[in-house]
């Protein structure tokens, strides 16, 4: 089943700063790209569980928090932000 991937305008808003400050604006792109892609397909099977519907999916250098909406094959992102991945030592 495909789901309908929406980005709520705060996280819209908050991509095209990410974006217009990127030094590698293709690197912010093509994660954002991803995430849509995974999302759209299988928003249960990737991220991590917050609430029954909220989800947290980390693609560096982004992370969003979005909720599923099983239902109506729905899934609504609400914040992205920047995020490294930390090096094990």
């Amino acid at each position: 089943m495909k789901y309908t991937v929406l980005w709520s305008p705060e996280a819209e808003s908050l991509l095209i700063d990410i974006w217009i400050g990127a030094s590698d604006r293709k690197l912010i792109t093509d994660a954002a790209n991803r995430i849509d892609r995974q999302l759209s397909f299988v928003p249960l099977d990737v991220g991590e569980s917050r609430t029954e519907a909220a989800r947290l999916l980390m693609e560096p250098p982004l992370a969003v928090f979005y909720e599923v909406h099983d239902d109506e094959s729905l899934v609504v992102i609400h914040k992205i932000w920047e995020y490294k991945k930390r090096r094990r030592t």
